[in-house]
C-alpha cells in the first residue's frame, strides 16, 4: 500500500483523468476538518431564501486557494474525506440538492486548475449521492479565516427561526443561523430598506424611521450589538445614499439613528442600481407608445380616458410581478384606470393577457422606451399618475401585504 503523505500533488493537464486522480486522492489523502476547508449548512429560513436565488436545498462553499500552487492542483489540500462523509450525512438527512460555491483567494489562477477543481467537487457531490447540484465559482481578497472563522464559532439557539417582520418601507431579519452569519457577517440583525434611495432624498423619513424601529422591536432581539443595512440607489443618487448612510462627513444619520435604536454598531452594503424613475416625478409622463393585443399602437392617456392611473412597468412576468398583477387586479375600480407594460414580444403579452384575464390592459412596450423615456432598469416599477397625466410618485418591488399600502396611494390620488 502507498504510503499516506498529507500533500499529494497532480499537474493539470487532462480532465480525462479526474475521475481516477480524485479517487485516489480519496483514498490515500488525509482527512481534514471543515474548518480548514469547507463551510456546509441547510437553506432552511426565510432569510436563507432572501439571501440566495438558489433553490437548493444545501449550501457549500470549498476554500481552494491552499489547493493551487505553481499551476498545480493539490487536491489533498481539500479535505476531500471530510468533504465528502459531511455530504453523505447531510444527503442521509433528506437533502436532495446542493449549491456549491468554490472559493478562491487570487484572481490570478491558472484557469485549466479552476476548472480542474470544479469538476472534481461535482465528482464529490455525485459521490454523496446528489442527483441535483450547482457549482459557482467565486474569487474574493478576504481570508478564510476571517470569513468563516465566526460563523462556524457561532452557537445557534434552539429557536433558529430567522422570519422576517416588515411592511412596505423596510423588513427586518434576526440572525440566528451560521449561515446567515456567514453571508452577512456577525451581526445580530439585518434590515432591508425596501425602496431605492433616490435624488428626491435627502433624509431618513420619519416614516421610514417609525418602520424600522416597529420591525425590529417585533424581532425581541436577545442583544442588539451589531446592525447591517441593505439599500440600493437610483443611478444618481449614489451620493444621497452615502451621505445617509456612509461616513462622508463625519457620523451619518443612519448611525446615529441605529445607535438610539440600541446598537453600538451599523454598517451598511449598498447596491447601486441603473435606472432614474424619480425624474418623472412632477411631470407629464412621456407619451410613450404601446402595442394593444390587437397590435394597435396607444399611449397611456389612451388606456387612462383622463381617471388618475396606475402604471405598471415590467421587463418580465416573473412570480413577483404576477403577484403585483394579481393585487392590481383586486385594486381596479371604476374612478382609476390601471395598465401593465410588459417588454417583451407582443405574442408573449397577448398571452400573458389571456391567461391572466385581469380586469386591466396589458400591453407591450419596447425595452427601449422603458429604459430610456419612462427611465426604468428594475422590475416591476409603478407610477401614479393624476388625473391630468402629471407623475406623482412611483414604487419598485412587491411582497404580498403591500396592496393596503398601494390602496393608500389610491385614495389620496382620488382625492387629489
Amino acid at each position: 500500500m502507498p504510503v499516506r503523505s498529507r500533500s499529494q500533488r497532480f499537474p493539470v493537464r487532462s480532465i480525462m483523468h479526474l475521475s481516477m486522480i480524485a479517487a485516489f486522492v480519496l483514498i490515500f489523502s488525509p482527512k481534514q476538518s471543515q474548518a480548514e476547508t469547507y463551510f456546509i449548512e441547510p437553506i432552511s429560513t426565510e432569510l436563507h431564501h432572501r439571501l440566495l436565488s438558489s433553490n437548493a436545498s444545501l449550501y457549500a462553499v470549498v476554500n481552494c486557494s491552499d489547493s493551487l500552487e505553481g499551476g498545480q492542483v493539490d487536491l489533498a489540500e481539500l479535505g476531500l474525506l471530510g468533504l465528502l462523509k459531511s455530504l453523505r450525512e447531510f444527503r442521509e438527512q433528506g437533502h436532495t440538492s446542493i449549491h456549491m460555491f468554490i472559493r478562491f483567494e487570487s484572481f490570478e489562477n491558472n484557469k485549466d486548475s479552476e476548472k480542474f477543481l470544479e469538476q472534481a467537487l461535482k465528482n464529490i457531490c455525485r459521490n454523496a449521492g446528489f442527483e441535483e447540484f450547482k457549482t459557482s465559482m467565486t474569487w474574493t481578497s478576504v481570508s478564510w479565516e476571517d470569513r468563516f472563522g465566526p460563523a462556524s464559532e457561532f452557537v445557534e439557539p434552539d429557536d433558529n427561526n430567522e422570519n422576517g417582520v416588515g411592511d412596505f418601507h423596510s423588513r427586518a431579519f434576526p440572525l440566528r443561523t451560521r449561515l446567515s452569519r456567514y453571508l452577512l457577517g456577525d451581526f445580530d440583525c439585518f434590515v432591508e430598506i425596501r425602496q431605492p434611495i433616490d435624488t428626491t432624498i435627502k433624509e431618513l423619513s420619519t416614516s421610514l424611521r417609525d418602520s424600522i424601529r416597529a420591525n425590529i422591536d417585533a424581532l425581541s432581539l436577545p442583544e442588539r450589538r451589531r446592525l447591517k443595512f441593505d439599500i440600493r440607489s437610483t443611478e444618481f443618487a449614489r451620493d444621497n445614499a452615502d451621505h445617509l448612510f456612509g461616513q462622508i462627513a463625519g457620523v451619518s444619520p443612519a448611525e446615529i439613528f441605529a445607535k438610539e435604536l440600541g446598537f453600538k454598531e451599523m454598517i451598511f452594503r449598498h447596491s447601486p442600481g441603473r435606472g432614474a424613475p424619480e425624474k418623472l416625478l412632477g411631470n407629464r409622463l412621456p407619451p410613450v407608445e404601446l402595442t394593444s393585443n390587437d397590435g394597435e399602437a396607444q399611449t397611456f392617456d389612451d388606456l387612462r380616458d383622463g381617471k388618475p392611473a396606475l402604471l405598471t412597468v415590467w421587463s418580465n412576468a416573473d412570480q413577483e410581478c404576477r403577484k403585483l398583477g394579481k393585487a392590481l387586479h383586486k385594486l381596479n375600480g371604476e374612478r382609476h384606470a390601471i395598465a401593465a407594460a410588459i417588454s417583451l414580444p407582443d405574442e408573449k403579452v397577448a398571452k400573458i393577457a389571456a391567461q391572466t384575464n385581469w380586469k386591466f390592459p396589458v400591453v407591450s412596450i419596447s425595452k427601449e422606451s422603458a429604459q430610456k423615456e419612462l427611465n426604468v432598469w428594475h422590475n416591476p416599477t409603478t407610477f401614479f399618475i393624476n388625473s391630468e397625466g402629471i407623475v406623482v410618485g412611483y414604487f419598485v418591488n412587491f411582497e404580498p401585504g403591500d396592496e393596503q399600502w398601494i390602496q393608500e396611494q389610491i385614495t389620496d390620488l382620488l382625492n387629489q
